[in-house]
C-alpha cells in the first residue's frame, strides 16, 4: 500500500535549495488528489491543506481534507482532518512553489502522485480474460447517428496476415460464401463508407478459427443525392454495394482528374471513357511512363490527346482520331452542362 508523504525543499534568496520538512500524511492506500496553500488563520504565516482519496476520480464524499498550520519558520502542525471535502482544483502535475517560511524565497513542495495507464485496445463484455489469440475486429467509429457520409475502419486483433473480416451491410448474418456476405482480406487498410443508414454485421477469421459476431448500426440522415467532397459525383455512385469505394474514387476526397489527361472524372463518367487512362511517354529513356507534357519524358515525348470533340481526353496520333476535335497537348477544359450518373 502507498503511504503518502509531503516534503518540501527550502529555498534561499541565493537560489539554493535545502532539505525541509518531510512527513507522512493520510492513511496507507490513500492518494493525494489536491494541494493548496493559504493563510487560513490570518496570522501572517502560510498554511497548507492536502486532499486525499482512495479513488482519484471519486466524488467529494470519498475525499478527506487534511489541514496543517504553519509557524512561519518552515514547520507545521496538524490542525484538522475533515471528510467529504472536494479539492478546489485538480492536483497540478508539477511541484508547487510556495514561500512557507516568510523569508522571501520559494520552497518547492511535492507530493506522491499516481498516473493511471490506459490502453486503446477495445474491450467488450464478450471478451475472455487473458485470451488474445481469438481472431476479432472492432469497427471505428462505433454505431450511432450521423448527419454525413462516414468512413468506417476495422482494427483487427491480433494483427495477423491470415486475418480476414466477413461482413454484411444489410443486417443479415454473415456467412462465408453466402449471398450478401463480403470479405476483406486486409481489413485494416480497406475502409468502408456509408452514405445512408446501414447495419454492419461481421466476424473475423484467421485460418480455420472464427471470432465472435459483432454488429454496429449507423443511422445517417442526409439526402441520397449528397456529394460530400464537392467533386460533382454523388457519394451513392462512389460507394459500391459492399460499402467499399469504387475503384479510383474516394467519397470523401475530391476526384478531379484521376489520370491527369485534362478531362475531369465526372466528364469521363458521362462519356463512358476510363478515368484512369494516363498519357504515357513514347521513345526516349522512359517509354510507357505517365506524363503530362514532353518535359516529363527524358529524350522522348508525351502522347497527345484529343482536344474537344466526342473523343476528348483519349490519346491520339493525329486529328483524324478526334471527331469534332483536334489532336494536341493542351489541357482539356471540362464541358459545361448537367450530368446524370447511373450506378448500382
Amino acid at each position: 500500500m502507498v503511504q503518502n508523504r509531503v516534503r518540501y525543499l527550502r529555498g534561499s534568496s541565493s537560489g539554493n535549495l535545502s532539505a525541509g520538512a518531510d512527513f507522512s500524511v493520510g492513511a496507507p492506500g490513500q492518494l493525494v488528489v489536491g494541494l493548496r496553500s493559504i493563510d487560513f488563520n490570518l496570522d501572517g504565516h502560510r498554511d497548507f491543506e492536502v486532499y486525499l482519496s482512495r479513488d482519484p476520480s471519486g466524488p467529494a464524499a470519498s475525499t478527506t481534507r487534511v489541514r496543517f498550520t504553519g509557524n512561519g519558520t518552515g514547520s507545521f502542525t496538524l490542525q484538522s482532518s475533515t471528510p467529504g471535502v472536494a479539492p478546489p482544483s485538480p492536483l497540478p502535475s508539477y511541484p508547487v512553489l510556495i514561500d512557507l517560511d516568510g523569508q522571501g524565497a520559494s520552497e518547492r513542495v511535492s507530493v506522491t502522485r499516481r498516473e493511471d495507464g490506459q490502453s486503446n485496445l477495445p474491450i467488450t463484455a464478450a471478451a475472455s480474460p487473458g485470451d488474445v489469440t481469438t481472431p476479432d475486429a472492432f469497427a471505428t467509429p462505433e454505431g450511432g447517428t450521423f448527419s454525413r457520409t462516414i468512413r468506417v475502419t476495422f482494427t483487427p486483433i491480433p494483427r495477423d496476415a491470415c486475418l480476414a473480416v466477413f461482413y454484411t451491410v444489410d443486417g443479415s448474418t454473415p456467412a462465408e460464401g453466402a449471398p450478401g456476405t463480403h470479405v476483406l482480406g486486409n481489413p485494416e487498410e480497406t475502409p468502408l463508407y456509408f452514405h445512408r443508414t446501414a447495419t454492419l454485421r461481421w466476424f473475423a477469421r484467421c485460418d480455420l478459427e472464427s471470432g465472435p459476431e459483432r454488429t454496429e448500426t449507423y443511422v445517417i440522415d442526409q439526402p441520397l443525392q449528397v456529394d460530400s467532397d464537392g467533386d460533382g459525383i454523388p457519394d451513392a455512385y462512389e460507394i459500391m454495394s459492399d460499402a467499399r469505394a469504387r475503384k479510383d474514387f474516394d467519397p470523401l476526397g475530391y476526384d478531379a482528374d484521376e489520370d491527369g489527361d485534362g478531362v475531369s472524372d465526372i466528364e469521363e463518367l458521362r462519356r463512358g471513357t476510363p478515368i484512369d487512362t494516363l498519357r504515357v511517354c513514347e521513345g526516349g529513356a522512359t517509354p510507357g511512363a505517365g506524363c503530362d507534357s514532353d518535359e516529363d519524358c527524358l529524350f522522348g515525348f508525351c502522347r497527345l490527346t484529343c482536344q474537344g470533340g466526342s473523343a476528348s481526353g483519349q490519346t491520339c496520333d493525329s486529328s483524324i482520331e478526334c471527331p469534332q476535335g483536334t489532336c494536341g497537348d493542351d489541357p482539356n477544359a471540362p464541358q459545361a452542362g448537367f450530368y446524370l450518373l447511373a450506378g448500382t
